[in-house]
């Protein structure tokens, strides 16, 4: 292995902190950073690592109103097929109207 290699992999085979870990979901969780701004500004590799953390060491606020949201999702889902009966049922009566 030349250099560059070893200087590779101990780019993507990194080592992190736990006190560094706690700060970057202190960031993350207060809505200072995202998940993946977190990501970038720090160099940190992987695709969940960040989340990962975020589950380790913070207090899951994320995750609950990810919950909440997904629920305000479900309501809003009421609402539009409610609303698109009420559509249905309008055209249906103008297409009547104008075969008359």
């Amino acid at each position: 292995m030349n250099n560059k290699t070893i200087n590779n992999r101990l780019d993507t085979c990194r080592r992190y902190s736990e006190s560094f870990k706690k700060n970057v979901v202190r960031q993350v969780e207060s809505g200072k950073l995202t998940k993946d701004g977190a990501k970038d500004k720090y160099k940190i590799g992987g695709k969940s690592t960040v989340l990962n953390w975020c589950r380790k060491y913070g207090k899951s606020t994320i995750f609950v109103r990810s919950r909440y949201n997904m629920a305000k999702d479900k309501t809003a889902d009421v609402a539009y097929k409610k609303r698109i009966k009420e559509l249905e049922s309008a055209l249906s009566a103008s297409k009547l109207r104008s075969t008359y």
